[in-house]
């Protein structure tokens, strides 16, 4: 399920028999992702219930995937996944492989594919790295703290490094691992820092707050989150979760759901609360669960205005928004939905909880000379 959901726009596309596919950039894309997917998360056969899946999913399968056909018994394929070879020099950023992301990241939203850092925001960050070739490493991260007097260590399936002092510039700490440190199978790193920070402190006159968005409907998880500056200020209810917020000062103004789904009351009053938006506000949108039933047209109208998706025939699709009011009162939206899996929008750090110990760029394990 999780390489189908990660797959879900591509294969969407995907026809069967289609023999130009090898040649679709999209299609090489999903191809490397899944692959990767099957190796970091140390996959070794893959069963394809052909009843429960798309037709373009099995063939995505059995055509680009690296797996042998092995048995069939009606509708259940086995499949083996060819081994890979196991890499001596591995390159991980979390910013950009969210399978590399264990516990206590900040978010991410969609719309910031530019980022090349996340925060760890606890004093145990996990990262899942891939099989390694055998034998001894470096481990290198690459990090800045998010305070003074910090420090970092490296646990490595259960085996601690020493720790070592992490300044707030950009710095790149080296730790030696021994050969039994690492494994052929997945392995995992948990950054142990010394300390946390409040988030609060980390905000520029710039930059006055960080803002994410994060939304799923019922069968890709459920939610619907508004951090701000590492609070959840969302009602988490189904439907409609709207946030007001002054663009200058990270004030809340007013906070409310709306059942469009289910309540014909709803949608008169989702119109009243974004009628309040004003000029130099923002407007946070979050979608859990399903908001397409009961949503009149005239609450739709209001969410186009703003440069909001119209949800309507979108049964549990996931709709992730920030709608800002310039000093004009002309609304510019980012938004993102998703019919398949969950989505986000973000402005600044993307912290989910109201602290974190460092900004994270990269890790990187090579194998050290005997």
């Amino acid at each position: 399920p999780h390489i189908q959901a990660q797959m879900a726009d591509t294969l969407a596309a995907l026809r069967a028999g289609d023999e130009t596919l090898a040649g679709d950039p999209l299609l090489s894309q999903a191809v490397a992702d899944a692959s990767q997917a099957l190796q970091t998360l140390n996959v070794h056969f893959v069963v394809v219930h052909r009843d429960q899946v798309p037709p373009e999913f099995a063939t995505f399968v059995e055509r680009f995937l690296p797996v042998t056909f092995m048995a069939q018994d009606g509708d259940h394929v086995l499949y083996k996944v060819q081994a890979a070879v196991a890499t001596d020099d591995l390159a991980i950023r979390p910013a950009s492989d969210p399978l590399a992301r264990g516990e206590g990241w900040s978010g991410l939203g969609s719309n910031q594919d530019a980022m090349t850092s996340l925060w760890a925001q606890r004093r145990e960050t996990a990262i899942f790295a891939e099989p390694v070739a055998p034998g001894p490493y470096t481990a290198t991260v690459r990090a800045a703290a998010a305070g003074p007097g910090q420090t970092l260590s490296l646990v490595v399936n259960g085996f601690q490094t020493a720790e070592q002092s992490l300044p707030a510039e950009w710095s790149g700490l080296s730790f030696g691992l021994p050969p039994e440190a690492l494994t052929d199978h997945e392995n995992k790193i948990v950054l142990r820092f010394g300390h946390t920070y409040p988030v609060d402190t980390l905000i520029g006159t710039g930059s006055p707050f960080s803002l994410l968005v994060e939304s799923a409907g019922l069968e890709a998880g459920n939610y619907a989150h508004i951090w701000l500056n590492g609070h959840d200020i969302s009602p988490n209810q189904r439907g409609y979760n709207l946030a007001l917020i002054d663009g200058a000062t990270g004030e809340v103004k007013a906070v409310d759901s709306f059942d469009t789904h289910g309540d014909p009351a709803a949608s008169p009053a989702l119109v009243d609360f974004v009628q309040q938006a004003g000029p130099g506000d923002l407007l946070a949108v979050a979608v859990k669960d399903t908001a397409s039933d009961q949503l009149s047209a005239e609450a739709a109208q209001a969410l186009r205005d703003l440069g909001l998706s119209d949800l309507r025939g979108r049964f549990r699709w996931a709709q992730a928004g920030i709608v800002t009011i310039d000093g004009a009162g002309k609304p510019a939206a980012v938004e993102e939905i998703e019919g398949l899996q969950a989505t986000s929008v973000g402005v600044g750090a993307g912290w989910r909880e109201p602290n974190a110990a460092a900004q994270v760029e990269w890790l990187r394990l090579e194998r050290a000379e005997n």
